[in-house]
């Protein structure tokens, strides 16, 4: 899909849709509904060209994010892939003005920032071996994560946000936030060092709908939790979402 920056030009108060100006004038509808933030007009954002699902249908932006500038002029927006708790989100759209980056680099950046009291709730607990744990993919994604059930999420005063830079675009993605200290990738994925797998081998998820749960494929049992870390890292690592 074709890639644009433009401004949002019309007010979208009490409006389920608005419309953005780009290239030098020209204008295209959107679904204000849709979008992960509030947006006004004024504001900066990136969108992709979506399809028209007939030939008299005019495209429309879709996936509206908004440009955030930093007061050190670093660009951010929350990622096209971006799933989040609707709390975490506004905790994140809160703090966002106050995240730094030190420098510019294509690798993925985790900021974990602890305060001085609990801020949210954490969905990734520790499990004890009486737990019910069962095993899910994710929406789009290849691989099983691990879950368990009949927990409550605990009480955490950390925050993590994990960001890429989109060398491209020129700003840094949002591709994950969440309340909790940073968790390690899952064993099978390609990023995933030595601790990844006792910390999953005695960790899960809580179910909730931003996991989207494929629940037509749920398991008891996932040998890629059982493996040594060698032998995971011998096997083959695809990309961790699907085409």
């Amino acid at each position: 899909m074709l890639r644009h920056i433009g401004t949002i030009a019309s007010p979208l108060d009490n409006k389920s849709y608005g419309f953005i100006r780009y290239n030098e004038g020209e204008s295209i509808f959107f679904h204000s509904k849709k979008t992960l933030e509030p947006l006004k007009q004024g504001d900066k954002v990136f969108f992709l060209l979506g399809e028209p699902r007939s030939a008299d249908e005019k495209p429309e932006a879709i996936a509206v994010r908004k440009i955030h500038t930093q007061p050190d002029g670093t660009k951010l927006i929350l990622g096209m892939n971006l799933r989040i708790v609707p709390e975490a989100k506004v905790f994140l759209l809160k703090i966002l003005p106050e995240i730094r980056i030190e420098s510019l680099t294509t690798e993925e950046i985790v900021i974990e920032r602890k305060f001085d009291h609990n801020i949210g709730v954490s969905l990734a607990i520790e499990t004890t071996p009486d737990d019910e744990v069962f095993f899910a993919k994710r929406h789009k994604r290849r691989n099983y994560s691990r879950f368990v059930k009949n927990k409550a999420g605990s009480e955490t005063d950390r925050f993590t946000v994990i960001i890429r830079y989109n060398d491209q675009e020129g700003f840094y993605e949002v591709l994950a936030a969440y309340f909790g200290p940073k968790t390690p990738p899952e064993p099978w994925d390609r990023k995933a060092t030595a601790e990844a797998l006792p910390f999953w081998q005695t960790h899960a998820l809580i179910p909730h709908d931003v996991f989207r749960i494929e629940v037509s494929d749920i398991k008891q049992f996932d040998p890629n939790f059982f493996k040594t870390f060698e032998e995971l890292q011998a096997g083959e690592k695809p990309g961790e979402y699907q085409d």
